[in-house]
């Protein structure tokens, strides 16, 4: 199963089943940060992977805090 919502709510993935736009984040494989934001109904269990994002505004601050430009 590829959710962590699958088992039901436990100590890591409990935030799953709670209120609709909070975000569940964790660390994959020691390596990648993964960012869901909690969907549907409460108790139910859902949310929607980001795997990406756009700066809209702030890009100084944005790349003063990465130390890097070039991306």
């Amino acid at each position: 199963p590829a959710s962590h919502a699958y088992r039901g709510p436990t100590p890591r993935a409990g935030i799953m089943f709670g209120r609709a736009g909070s975000l569940y984040v964790y660390r994959s494989y020691g390596i990648h940060w993964c960012m869901n934001v909690v969907t549907g109904a409460e108790e139910r269990g859902g949310a929607v992977l980001l795997r990406g994002g756009r700066v809209l505004a702030g890009r100084d601050v944005v790349e003063r805090r990465r130390g890097r430009s070039d991306h």
